[in-house]
């Protein structure tokens, strides 16, 4: 662990193991296994770092902007508490918090790709996509063979301007082209461009690369004929209101019945139907964002 404090042999042996598990994406295995080190007596840096990975690889990000300042007090003159912080506040939207803390990262380590990577991500968070492109620019003129900063370089680009975005996926995939979170980028930059078949085959080599990616599009399409019951009990619902004009008045009563029970049934098929949906295969958790899984890879060494 270095660059975060010296624990004792115990807690080193935990810190270990909580790295395993967290490459193993049992990420609340992790936190429960640094969490444990943490209490047992005065932790290093790196085992705060480590809890606060977890927590947001299991997008518990609230939870993780504790840890990351516990970590910062430990290691202010360090990066990477700066850029585990960002990264959490980004994930909570709060943009401009996310920004000032990047940039904190950005000063202590000008030469690091991750840093300018994170203040990307947060210059995205709060809106502000020109900044946020000069940034990942910045990341992948620092770092231009690494296919996770070339991928991630074209997400600001996504919303405004797909085919940039789909230039710089593809420039990430040939690459690493094992990599399910590049065909992943590259099938959303696609559909954006409503170029749905080729959407499709790329979201078919995500899927082939990873289960998590499989699971993903599977639990996307169980919920299409959810969406579709509801549109079927809005259409009930308007059915209703127009049933006294549309069926003649001996059968008013019997129309009335039949929608009221259709009205009230939909929101229960619509309940189980939801957790059918989310009940039908084992759960492969999705790997670990790269900007948190380089700070864990880094704490290791």
């Amino acid at each position: 662990m270095t660059s975060c404090g010296a624990p004792g042999a115990g807690a080193d042996r935990t810190f270990l193991l909580a790295c395993d598990a967290f490459h193993a994406r049992s990420y609340d295995s992790a936190a429960r296994l640094a969490g444990d080190a943490i209490a047992s007596g005065p932790a290093a840096a790196g085992l705060h770092g480590l809890l606060a990975a977890a927590l947001l690889a299991a997008r518990r990000p609230v939870l993780a902007v504790g840890a990351c300042e516990r970590a910062r007090a430990l290691a202010p003159d360090v990066a990477w508490p700066w850029r585990l912080r960002a990264f959490a506040l980004a994930e909570m939207r709060r943009g401009d918090e996310a920004v000032a803390s990047a940039e904190s990262a950005v000063h202590l380590a000008p030469l690091d790709p991750w840093a300018h990577d994170v203040l990307a991500r947060s210059l995205t968070a709060a809106g502000r996509l020109a900044e946020a492109r000069t940034a990942a620019r910045e990341a992948v003129r620092l770092a231009p063979r690494d296919p996770d900063l070339v991928r991630r370089a074209g997400d600001p680009w996504v919303t405004d301007d797909p085919k940039a975005a789909e230039a710089r996926y593809r420039a990430a995939i040939a690459l690493d082209p094992t990599s399910a979170a590049g065909w992943d980028a590259l099938a959303g930059a696609l559909a954006r461009q409503l170029r749905d078949d080729e959407a499709a085959a790329a979201r078919e080599r995500a899927a082939a690369l990873d289960p998590a990616f499989a699971e993903r599009y599977r639990r996307q399409r169980a919920f299409v004929p959810l969406l579709q019951l509801g549109a079927g009990l809005l259409l009930a619902i308007f059915a209703l209101s127009l049933a006294p004009r549309l069926v003649p008045p001996a059968a008013v009563k019997v129309t009335t019945a039949v929608l009221w029970v259709v009205v009230l049934l939909a929101p229960t098929l619509f309940a189980i139907g939801a957790a059918v949906a989310l009940q039908r295969s084992p759960r492969h958790p999705a790997p670990p964002d790269p900007q948190v899984a380089e700070v864990v890879s880094r704490l290791r060494v």
